[in-house]
């Protein structure tokens, strides 16, 4: 257990330093020294490859994490085979019919946005470097190395594009080397995390059968289903942007991309929890430890709750900050903020409940769940993004933002209800209401204090105030020991 805990500790350390780097890449680099269509151009390549990439990864990444046991050489030697092969297979298939299909791919940003279109072909590359990269992140986290690859996504690959970002900043490369380099950083990402896991990848599989009987449709089986709900998962995470970039342009993506980035730093908590207890729920199916498992979905979502709130509260009262520092191109990001911080919100109070529902039983649910999700988030961006850039120009991101906030809301409500009827699991407690109000009375409150001309003074105090809220809020909470482990994420 403590080895979980340091895990959980250095996985949210390097998650926070990730976020760290991301934002001086790209609020401070980018929506600093770039023009807001290069922004814009550089989300939808990488929103586009990240789509693509589901389809090469077929399933096989969960496939991992759901049949990994360490107890059985055999069983790893077959596992090995099938998701590599599984990996190959969907990589083969996608990238030939991403060929057969480019024309239209590329005429749909023809007439908003020109930039993506000399550069669309580049999201093959980098859609490959991201289907490689989750498989051996997948390894990586079963084979109780989840740190490692932390470090290489959050601060490593970062890293890397922060060097690319100033180098054309200072004019020592162009845009066009720039985007190139961009897209085949993930491939040196993924070759590099699996030589540092590849002799503990080794000693899992040593003792095995070479020849050991793959169960090829239950394996087969289970991917297939995940591949449905994580390129339904993936659609709802990137179709805003591609849509975006679509019906009004990459200006518009370089002003809701920085407004969501901003929202991200929310979800940090939420993903080291992640890495660290998706394995966990996994192996404690397996033994029908429901109690463990009820434990953990309720604990992660009261620290979720607080942690994430302060980030919300806290950056909402940032947006006059940022937008001082961009300029007048940037003046709707707060309002993009605080609609989608608001969907990240609803996911944060839910916590771990779509990692529970895919190691089910009713896993299927699942699947069927995310369509649902993808199937509204495209309907209500389709609706909702002309409707108010018609309405009023420049606010198509406002649109995106309710489109993802309502698609949020619906996704996590049917799981967490199908959690509590099949096995009267809930994330929701006693704490949890108390921790909503004080967060929802900042939000709301704390923006009418002004006490200055200049709006970025007026920021500057209400964090002020915030900060002793917050504070004071910890105290409160940590003077009883049953709340140290949701404070501490454990």
């Amino acid at each position: 257990m403590a080895r979980i805990v340091q895990a959980n500790i250095l996985n949210t350390l390097l998650s926070f330093a990730g976020a760290g780097l991301g934002f001086l890449n790209q609020v401070v680099l980018m929506g600093r020294f770039f023009a807001p269509e290069e922004l814009g151009l550089t989300r939808v390549l990488f929103q586009s490859a990240t789509l693509l990439a589901q389809f090469m990864v077929f399933g096989s990444n969960p496939l991992v994490i759901r049949f990994f046991s360490p107890t059985a050489p055999s069983q790893m030697m077959a596992l090995r085979r099938v998701s590599w092969l599984i990996l190959g297979f969907g990589i083969v298939v996608s990238a030939s019919l991403f060929f057969v299909f480019r024309t239209p791919f590329i005429g749909f940003y023809s007439e908003k946005s020109d930039l993506f279109v000399q550069f669309a072909l580049w999201t093959l590359p980098m859609a490959i470097g991201l289907a490689l990269y989750q498989l051996t992140a997948a390894w990586a986290h079963v084979l109780g190395r989840s740190v490692l690859d932390t470090t290489v996504k959050e601060v490593v690959l970062r890293f890397l594009f922060t060097l690319g970002i100033s180098t054309h900043i200072f004019n020592w490369i162009t845009l066009d080397l720039l985007v190139k380099y961009y897209a085949l950083t993930p491939i040196i990402a993924a070759i590099a995390l699996g030589l540092l896991i590849l002799r503990r990848f080794k000693m899992n599989t040593e003792g095995g059968e070479s020849r050991a009987v793959i169960p090829w449709k239950k394996y087969f089986g289970f991917a297939s289903y995940n591949l449905l709900s994580r390129t339904s998962n993936f659609v709802t995470l990137t179709i805003d942007v591609i849509l975006l970039g679509a019906l009004v342009g990459l200006e518009a993506v370089a002003v809701y991309s920085i407004a969501t980035y901003l929202v991200s730093f929310m979800a940090v908590p939420n993903r080291a929890v992640q890495k660290v207890a998706f394995p966990r729920v996994a192996l404690w199916w397996q033994s029908d430890d429901r109690k463990s498992i009820d434990r953990l979905y309720g604990d992660s979502s009261s620290g979720l709750l607080f942690w994430s709130g302060i980030l919300y509260v806290g950056f909402y009262l940032s947006t006059p900050i940022f937008v001082a520092f961009l300029g007048d191109k940037y003046l709707q990001i707060g309002a993009v903020f605080a609609v989608f911080g608001f969907g990240r919100m609803i996911e944060m109070a839910t916590s771990i409940n779509r990692g529970i529902l895919r190691n089910s039983p009713v896993y299927k649910f699942e699947t069927f769940f995310s369509i649902i999700f993808m199937i509204t988030m495209v309907i209500l961006d389709l609706i909702l993004i002309p409707f108010f850039e018609n309405a009023s120009p420049g606010t198509g991101a406002i649109g995106a933002a309710w489109g993802s906030a309502g698609a949020f809301l619906l996704f996590n409500g049917l799981v967490s209800y199908t959690l509590y009827r099949k096995y009267g699991m809930s994330p929701f407690r006693k704490n949890q209401f108390i921790i909503l109000m004080i967060w929802a009375a900042s939000f709301v409150f704390i923006p009418a204090v002004e006490l200055f001309e200049k709006g970025i003074w007026n920021a500057v105090f209400q964090l002020s105030i915030f900060g002793i809220v917050s504070i004071g809020s910890f105290l409160f909470w940590a003077k009883k020991k049953a709340n140290h482990n949701w404070l501490a994420l454990k």
